[in-house]
């Protein structure tokens, strides 16, 4: 059960924000004006936080979706097949829930309106890079603004990946355009030398 005054702070953001998204390690709610100004809420749990954190998003399910119960079970199916509606891309993204963020990045109808949103709802997630590079996937993504945020994001976390087909992929994606500086790219070059995951994306681009 949420509090109160959580409760009411979370309706007010809802009906001011474009996008929400959830600490859950912070138990902050964070919220995004149409004017890209931040609101941020700082959670009062009286329970376990775990169980708090899923009565906010409970809570911002039922009030921007109308689904009772928390996210949809079919979006989980669908999220990572690029099922989603055009109609729910901007609602998904006001719930708080990082699968319905993967559920919009990976929506064959994300457009130009809800990019930047989307790269703003992944920032300080574990699924960030995840994300990140399902959006490099797409052509008008490399060709906008919010493009090189994510490789720029991509390029500084590659240090922490240890995965050789992520190594593989992100070098590759990376290597699109000018998403990066030709001094980034000499680098990763460089690394290709010791590590050969690197090289094998400049192969495959």
């Amino acid at each position: 059960m949420l509090t109160p005054e959580d409760t009411l702070r979370l309706n007010v953001l809802i009906s001011t924000c474009v996008a929400i998204r959830v600490d859950v390690y912070k138990l902050v709610v964070v919220g995004l004006t149409a004017d890209k100004k931040e609101q941020t809420i700082t959670l009062n749990p009286d329970i376990d936080s775990g169980k708090y954190i899923q009565a906010v998003q409970k809570l911002l399910v039922n009030q921007v979706l109308g689904s009772m119960g928390g996210y949809p079970s079919y979006l989980k199916r669908w999220s990572r097949m690029g099922q989603v509606s055009s109609n729910n891309l901007g609602s998904l993204l006001k719930i708080g829930n990082i699968e319905a963020v993967v559920a919009v990045a990976n929506s064959q109808n994300l457009n130009d309106e809800v990019l930047d949103l989307v790269w703003w709802c992944a920032t300080n997630t574990d699924q960030q890079a995840e994300i990140g590079r399902f959006l490099l996937t797409r052509d008008f993504v490399v060709a906008h603004p919010v493009g090189k945020e994510i490789a720029n994001y991509l390029l500084e976390f590659l240090p922490f990946t240890d995965d050789t087909t992520q190594l593989i992929d992100t070098t590759n994606l990376l290597l699109q355009g000018d998403l990066i500086s030709q001094e980034a790219k000499d680098r990763l070059w460089k690394q290709g030398q010791r590590k050969t995951a690197f090289l094998v994306g400049f192969i495959e681009r």
